[in-house]
């Protein structure tokens, strides 16, 4: 369905969705350039650690916390930009679930990787300073991995990319994580790492850590429907069309599905703004921004943020 053959209505809903969505830039207003402020979180992990005198700045283990933290943003707000650009153009349907899945798993990350404490033996403790850049340091090594096997994949083992990309792995796995965390293990799969007490997390194990946060009512139970309407299921494409008599024949046409939207898209967006609180609490960040956008978020779809939290 073209932008031009929808209704009056469903069309100015597709555009303040657009507009809601574009208000995401209120994290770029707490941002600022990405610096943390002097009295946060993240500077007083960078200052310890150079008085730790652990790692060699800007390549400390907190520096990979941030790298980290930049490049999951970077991805979400392409997600973000190639849905409003959809919402703009009136062709959502179908793709739009694929954005929003890929948008909360790049946002969980973000929420693990920026979580104040943590379960350690049915106790709640504190994500120090070495846990969270051990976390940042797994998922370098996870990165590193995917590449190399995607490469093994796409050019086989003898190529020099492939071999490139192995050095890469086997570098970061047996010299410069143990150096930085002495007696961790690398072996096996990812989920049999073990990084100064910290393990790799999937994205389905943080969609169901993070579906007990503030904003539960609006993203309880909504991965495990994404990742239903991601893969090709045929129930999943006829949620997305509708047939009209026309004569004695039926017009296949995609419909857009309002109310099914509101809630993958809210339940995506809450998400993000979930992640971007946590990033302006770590960094010293003003929050003012972000509570502006979350009234904007409930005048949208009511009770979406909880705000103030």
């Amino acid at each position: 369905m073209r932008e031009e053959s929808l209704p009056e209505s469903l069309r100015t809903w597709l555009l303040s969705t657009a507009d809601v969505i574009a208000g995401r830039d209120a994290f770029e207003k707490a941002a600022g350039g990405w610096s943390p402020t002097a009295s946060s979180h993240a500077t007083w992990e960078l200052e310890t650690a150079e008085a730790m005198g652990w790692g060699d700045p800007p390549g400390s283990p907190p520096a990979a916390v941030h790298s980290a933290l930049i490049d999951w943003f970077d991805m979400a707000d392409g997600y973000l930009d190639a849905m409003e650009a959809l919402f703009r153009s009136g062709r959502v349907a179908h793709v739009v679930p694929a954005l929003a899945r890929g948008l909360m798993e790049h946002c969980h990350k973000i929420c693990w990787l920026l979580e104040p404490t943590q379960d350690v033996n049915g106790q709640t403790a504190p994500v120090t300073l070495e846990d969270r850049s051990a976390r940042a340091y797994i998922e370098e090594l996870f990165g590193l991995r995917h590449r190399r096997d995607t490469m093994k994949k796409l050019s086989g083992r003898s190529s020099v990319e492939f071999q490139v990309c192995a050095a890469d792995y086997e570098e970061m796995r047996t010299v410069t994580i143990p150096t930085l965390f002495p007696g961790a293990q690398t072996d096996g799969k990812p989920e049999d790492w073990l990084v100064s007490g910290q393990r790799w997390r999937g994205p389905t194990t943080l969609a169901e850590r993070y579906s007990a946060n503030k904003e539960a009512v609006a993203t309880k139970g909504a991965y495990d429907a994404l990742c239903a309407m991601t893969h090709p299921t045929l129930y999943a494409i006829r949620e997305f069309i509708q047939y009209e008599p026309v004569g004695e024949l039926l017009r296949r046409r995609r419909l857009i599905a309002q109310d099914f939207l509101e809630r993958i898209v809210g339940a995506s967006m809450a998400t993000y703004w979930r992640a971007s609180l946590d990033a302006a609490s770590y960094f010293g960040w003003d929050r003012q921004p972000l509570d502006e956008w979350a009234h904007v978020l409930n005048d949208w779809r009511s009770e979406l943020i909880a705000v103030g939290v």
